[in-house]
C-alpha cells in the first residue's frame, strides 16, 4: 500500500506540474526531484537523454536544453565533462526557490525562456 500510495503522490505531482509551472521551473523541479532521489550526489547523473525529459516535462527538446543553458549562465548548475550527461548543482537553494515559484526575479526572466 505504501508504493502505491506513493505512486500515486508522485504521479499527482507530475500533473500539477505539468500544468502550472513554465518551462524553466518545471527543469528546476526535475533536477531538485533527481538530487532529492539520488540523495544529493556531488555529481548528478542524468539518468535520459534530453529529448527524453523534454517528454517526461512536456517540453520541446529544444526549450528543454534552453533551460539548462539558462541555468548554466545563472551559476545554479555547471558540466563537469564535455557529455553533459552529469551535472554539479552549485546553488541548490535558488534551484529549488525557482521550481517552486518563490524566487519571483528569476520566473519573471525565464519566461522569455519558455
Amino acid at each position: 500500500m505504501k508504493l502505491i500510495a506513493g505512486s500515486l503522490e508522485r504521479a499527482e505531482s507530475h500533473v500539477l506540474l505539468l500544468g502550472r509551472q513554465n518551462a524553466l521551473e518545471r527543469v528546476a523541479t526535475f533536477f531538485t526531484e533527481m538530487d532529492r532521489r539520488l540523495r544529493s550526489p556531488k555529481v548528478l547523473v542524468l539518468p535520459m537523454r534530453r529529448v527524453d525529459i523534454a517528454d517526461y516535462l512536456g517540453l520541446t527538446h529544444e526549450t528543454v536544453t534552453r533551460c539548462f543553458s539558462t541555468l548554466r549562465d545563472w551559476g545554479i548548475l555547471g558540466y563537469p565533462d564535455k557529455s553533459h550527461r552529469e551535472i554539479v548543482l552549485h546553488d541548490k537553494v535558488q534551484l529549488a526557490q525557482l521550481a517552486s515559484g518563490v524566487d519571483k526575479h528569476l520566473a519573471t526572466i525565464s519566461h522569455a525562456v519558455g
